[in-house]
């Protein structure tokens, strides 16, 4: 858990810092701009999404005392490895060749 916690704290301070110049667009450019959507609404709320997930899920287990119990964490680990994915950013490569 601590984990997650450090990496939605280095998320935060740069979706702050990274992105002051973004904050002057025009809503309508924002919205139409793939990468910027995906980087400033996109991704930031399904990683919120995960770690709220998370931290829920790590609460389950604690409480954990039946085994029918284990399946239901098992399909909210999932779901929550579902949002990791799906808020990757795929599309970008990790090294750039230009």
């Amino acid at each position: 858990m601590i984990i997650v916690d450090i990496q939605l704290i280095i998320g935060l301070i740069l979706f702050v810092f990274y992105f002051k110049g973004v904050y002057s667009l025009d809503k309508s450019i924002l919205f139409k701009t793939k990468d910027i959507r995906f980087f400033m609404i996109e991704h930031p709320l399904i990683m919120l999404m995960f770690t709220f997930l998370m931290h829920w899920i790590n609460r389950k287990i604690k409480k954990y005392n039946h085994p029918n119990q284990l399946y239901t964490i098992a399909i909210y680990l999932l779901i929550s490895f579902l949002f990791l994915l799906i808020g990757m950013p795929w599309f970008r490569p990790w090294i750039r060749f230009y």
